[in-house]
């Protein structure tokens, strides 16, 4: 049975959802901030309209071999580590989405076993990977047996936009794509080399 949390606001939590061999889960139109951890989960997760801000840890960690993960259209930034650490899946899709500002890495894949038991498929597209203190996206595992990443537009991350993975077709971002981060606003703006 799969579980759906649409409209919620959690704030301030250790964990604001502790997702633990429950069942599959769905986040939709959901705010998070403020937490040690956003989101811990073992199940395929699918974030959808979704922000997870503030972390004072990673925003999302993942468990168990074989959960999933979706992101679309979601933002994901100011955390205080990693936006997205990967330990154990065999599949992510992130698309549409913003992973920006983090502490650590935008997303990274950390765990030698990951996509032991059927291969790993990693597919980012159309999303902003900007302003990581390390790595926009950083794989550091063996190579995935299937890898689309394609027309994110990346920069400022602090060690590099990519490390053992490639991408095409990108927009290289010179100045911040956002209206006012600080205040919160993510919107695009308008500003030459922030994506206009």
């Amino acid at each position: 049975m799969e579980v759906t949390i649409t409209n919620f606001t959690f704030t301030g939590l250790t964990t604001a959802i502790n997702q633990s061999s429950v069942a599959p889960l769905t986040v939709v139109n959901t705010y998070i901030t403020g937490s040690a951890t956003g989101i811990n989960f073992e199940e395929p997760l699918s974030l959808i309209d979704s922000v997870i801000s503030g972390s004072s840890g990673v925003q999302i960690v993942t468990g168990t071999a074989g959960a999933h993960l979706l992101v679309e259209r979601s933002l994901i930034v100011g955390g205080g580590s990693h936006g997205i650490a990967i330990e154990s899946t065999n599949f992510v899709r992130i698309v549409d989405s913003t992973i920006a500002y983090n502490a650590g890495d935008g997303v990274v894949f950390t765990s030698s076993t990951l996509g032991s038991d059927f291969g790993l498929t990693l597919f980012l597209q159309n999303s902003i990977i900007y302003g990581n203190t390390l790595y926009g996206v950083t794989l550091n595992v063996p190579a995935p047996t299937q890898v689309y990443l394609a027309g994110n537009g990346v920069g400022g991350n602090g060690s590099g936009n990519y490390n053992n993975v490639a991408s095409v077709g990108d927009v290289t971002l010179t100045a911040a794509p956002f209206t006012n981060q600080s205040g919160g606003d993510y919107s695009l703006t308008s500003t030459a080399g922030g994506g206009a």
